[in-house]
């Protein structure tokens, strides 16, 4: 048996982060011998916000520095914050003498970019120094690849896309069905709803609309919120739009119904940790047209007039101006939603995932 130890975030708090990683410990705990060191901070705020944070930090490089005897891989996904950095770089000095043995994971992106782009910032010689000598990079798209490059050679970069759950994919007869006779066409916004994600600009578009074509809409969103207070506010601003719901936390056959029942999923991000959004071929999977940005790894999963429509970032009017243009060509919707179901049967499956993940494992436990 070989010996695996994986320093991960588990739920809660529910993100993209979470799901690859219950998924890589299900498939490898029965014949490996795994440990598990969790990252996740309970909450979806980034940084040492408080002393018991710290002490968090400091019992996690405890944990390292004792579980990393005899393992044969150490699995570590890397936060993107500077501080979640810095944490990072205690890790990789705690695991130093063992640095060939550790793969680290990208899940997100755009953050990272700065950090490992300004060779005039120290923090792009730490890494360097560091990410150089570790056994491996897996980045979630091309996008993370290349700024990889500056750091470790580009054999030791390993691209795996995200994937969509089996349970989230929708068959052909399906998703025509939902085109027919529409009377209301639904819109789907299913993240965590954090600054930078999109939502309150999909709620702006939704409410510059005329009122005859807002009547043939209803937005779902679902996901959680920084704060309490964040919620309250979101809830007040959507409270005079009946067709506006929304639907907390889902997972199982709430997150699979809603998804199969949207024709349109939209997700506007410019959320600055955002990498390759699990929920975009999670909406191919189940078939709806996408409405999204060009922001950091989505361009290498996403193209514009193929799987949606691309809008600019921050846009309200663009955002609404898409809306209306689509709601107008059911035909183009029904297109894309059936394009994207066959591409995510290809590309984006867990079976798919969990091959290439191997791929880059066995290297280390086969």
């Amino acid at each position: 048996m070989k010996n695996i130890l994986i320093i991960a975030p588990l739920t809660p708090p529910y993100t993209g982060n979470a799901l690859p990683i219950k998924y890589i410990f299900d498939n490898y705990k029965v014949e490996q011998g795994i440990e598990v060191i969790n990252l996740s901070k309970g909450s979806f705020k980034s940084g040492f916000d408080s002393f018991s944070r710290v002490g968090q930090i400091l019992k996690i490089l405890l944990n390292v520095l004792i579980k990393q005897r005899g393992k044969d891989l150490i699995y570590l996904t890397v936060a993107e914050s500077t501080l979640g950095n810095l944490r990072d770089i205690l890790i990789y000095l705690v695991t130093f003498f063992n640095s060939k043995k550790v793969i680290i994971h990208l899940l997100g992106g755009n953050s990272m970019k700065v950090i490992l782009s300004n060779k005039k910032s120290p923090s792009f010689w730490v890494n360097k120094f560091f990410i150089n000598r570790l056994g491996g990079v897996i980045v979630e798209g091309g996008f993370q690849g290349e700024f990889y490059n500056n750091v470790i050679k580009s054999t030791k970069i390993h691209i795996i896309h995200n994937f969509a759950q089996d349970f989230l994919f929708s068959d052909e007869n399906s998703i025509r069905s939902k085109y027919t006779h529409v009377k209301t066409y639904r819109i789907l916004f299913l993240s965590n709803l954090l600054y930078g994600k999109g939502h309150y600009e999909l709620f702006q578009a939704f409410a510059s609309l005329p009122k005859d074509l807002q009547s043939k809409i209803q937005i779902d969103y679902a996901g959680g919120f920084e704060s309490e207070t964040e919620k309250d506010n979101f809830l007040n601003l959507i409270k005079s739009y009946p067709q506006i719901i929304y639907h907390g936390h889902v997972d199982g056959d709430k997150k699979a119904n809603l998804f199969k029942s949207a024709h349109i999923f939209c997700l506007p991000t410019y959320y600055p940790f955002e990498g390759q959004p699990f929920v975009i071929v999670e909406a191919y999977a189940a078939g709806c047209a996408v409405i999204t940005t060009n922001h950091s790894g989505i361009g290498y999963i996403f193209k514009d007039k193929e799987n949606g429509i691309e809008v600019q970032k921050k846009s309200v009017k663009d955002l609404a101006e898409v809306l209306i243009s689509m709601i107008n060509q059911p035909e183009l919707m029904l297109y894309l939603s059936l394009f994207n179901n066959i591409q995510a049967k290809e590309k984006y499956t867990s079976k798919v995932y969990l091959f290439k993940v191997n791929q880059v494992f066995k290297k280390f436990i086969s």
